[in-house]
């Protein structure tokens, strides 16, 4: 039997791998196996609210306050509750939250019950999912899982806890049915070092980079670049992460800050004015580097207005990368030459490869990678030009999470200053070509024909 528990937007490529295996399952030895699809937000919130893929557009309807309390309190309107917290009790609780701005909420309740009706009806306790999971599991002997997305839970405190949660999860799930069979198929790459049960088997199905692919005819290259930029690097931060603020941080620290384009949405009024190990919970007083790192982030908060980058990045559909970068980036990347690429993953050894990086390659930058050790050379065995000729990968094998940052900025300063990016650029444009096919043509091809080698 198939079970889709819930699915993310514009993910045909690896549905169709999960349909196709499912109407293929006697020739792998799977004709007994019941087969799952899920997404991991249904798992990875820490307010243990879930909600269907319209809900965002539900909210944005609603009065100011009531929108800010259905987005931000999933573990008030969850309450106690087997499902959601009763209307009455997530009303006071609303009322409780907004006090200061609302003069008479009682105005507000029929807007509010009416709304909850509609929340209702979209959002699940998560609980509900993995105890859903855990029949499937106890009721058969052989599961395949196919799970999009990444791991990683609470990010803030990714630096200190390397091994995401919804690693341990499975792990934990594999090793409490030890007589079970479990196919695990993800879009992590290296996933295999953070679930090593024995009764577990790890398919790699390709990256999240591989949502919206039928659509990716319709980005526009950007192939007329500014030759007269004065700023040829781009560094984009929107989602807060601990590597993107420490990023942030060294680019500062060295230097490098009126030489590009850097976008930072992380300062707010608990970070204002904080050191930076008071914004990172990590092993700081490890950190070599970490003075000098932390009188960047000073720099960064003195001088950037972070708001110029407050747009809505999905005002139609969620997910929609495409329109973001056609709409949204597009005009950013005129000027840069190279991209500091910060992915999803950093701090563990599993890592997704997302639209972050499409963007740059449909940007024609040579990418500098912001990611989890061995991203650049997984890219290389795909088949994509790393541009090794031109830029000093060897932070790729760095382990230590600061010294790969430092080291990915130093041993690549040259190619950060604008006559040199220029005339590489114009050197190798083809090459960036060759990318921009490979991604678009090639791709989901080479991410198919592994997966079926695998299985």
């Amino acid at each position: 039997m198939l079970y889709i528990l819930n699915r993310p937007p514009h993910d045909d490529h690896a549905f169709s791998l999960y349909t196709e295996l499912y109407k293929r399952r006697s020739e792998f030895g799977l004709s007994k196996a019941k087969f799952i699809y899920m997404w991991t937000n249904l798992l990875g919130t820490p307010d243990q609210i879930v909600t269907n893929d319209n809900i965002e557009q539900i909210i944005h309807k609603q009065n100011s306050y009531i929108k800010l309390y259905f987005r931000y309190n999933g573990k008030d309107i969850a309450g106690t509750n087997r499902y959601l917290n009763t209307k009455p009790n997530a009303f006071d609780s609303f009322c409780e939250k907004y006090k200061q701005y609302i003069s008479n909420p009682e105005s507000l309740r029929t807007e509010f019950y009416n709304f909850y009706d509609i929340y209702h009806r979209n959002a699940m306790n998560t609980t509900l999912y993995e105890e859903k999971i855990q029949k499937i599991v106890e009721a058969n002997d052989s599961i395949v899982l196919f799970v999009k997305d990444h791991f990683r839970i609470d990010t803030h405190k990714s630096w200190i806890k390397p091994v995401p949660e919804l690693s341990e999860y499975f792990n934990n799930l594999c090793e409490y049915y030890p007589n079970k069979q479990f196919v695990i198929v993800t879009s992590l790459e290296n996933l295999q070092f953070e679930i090593t049960s024995l009764n577990c088997k790890i398919i790699l199905m390709g990256g999240d980079i591989t949502n919206q692919h039928t659509r990716y005819s319709e980005y526009t290259i950007c192939s007329d670049k500014n030759m007269s930029s004065t700023r040829p690097y781009i560094s984009l931060n929107r989602g807060v992460r601990n590597h993107r603020t420490y990023l942030v941080s060294a680019l500062c620290a060295h230097e490098l800050r009126k030489m590009g384009y850097t976008s930072y949405l992380g300062f707010d009024n608990d970070s204002a004015s904080a050191d930076l190990n008071k914004v990172i919970k990590y092993d700081w007083e490890q950190d070599e580097h970490y003075e000098l790192t932390n009188l960047g982030y000073a720099e960064f908060q003195y001088m950037f207005n972070h708001k110029q980058d407050e747009y809505e990045i999905y005002p139609n559909s969620a997910n929609d990368n495409v329109t973001n970068y056609n709409q949204l980036l597009l005009s950013r990347y005129h000027d840069s030459f190279v991209e500091f690429v910060s992915d999803t993953s950093y701090n563990e050894a599993s890592f997704n490869i997302t639209e972050k990086l499409s963007h740059s390659v449909f940007a024609m930058n040579f990418p500098l990678i912001v990611s989890s050790p061995g991203y650049v050379n997984c890219l290389r065995e795909l088949g994509m030009d790393m541009f090794d000729d031109v830029i000093n990968h060897s932070y790729d094998l760095e382990l230590n999470k600061t010294k790969r940052i430092h080291k990915l900025i130093t041993d690549n300063l040259e190619l950060l200053s604008t006559d040199k990016s220029i005339s590489l650029h114009t050197q190798y444009k083809n090459r960036l070509m060759s990318n921009i096919d490979f991604i678009q043509n090639k791709l989901c091809s080479v991410y198919s024909t592994r997966f079926w080698s695998m299985i």
